[in-house]
């Protein structure tokens, strides 16, 4: 999966139920990082109001099924 190396940990230690503030370096400084890798496997833009809401794994899945 794409987010995987966006927190710089494991792949084996995420998963799709990971969360911020629960998993390896999903703090504040890695959302940013996690919502960069998100924009660009999807070619896409998230708008801020978005980006608030987007704190689990499980919350980025719509983002795969958007027209790139």
């Amino acid at each position: 999966m794409w987010w995987r190396g966006a927190l710089g940990c494991s792949p084996d230690s995420l998963s799709l139920e990971s969360a911020m503030y629960r998993d390896h370096g999903w703090d504040s400084f890695g959302h940013v990082s996690v919502i960069v890798a998100l924009e660009e496997a999807y070619s896409t833009k998230i708008r801020n109001d978005e980006i608030m809401a987007l704190t689990t794994n499980e919350s980025h899945r719509p983002f795969s099924e958007r027209e790139v």
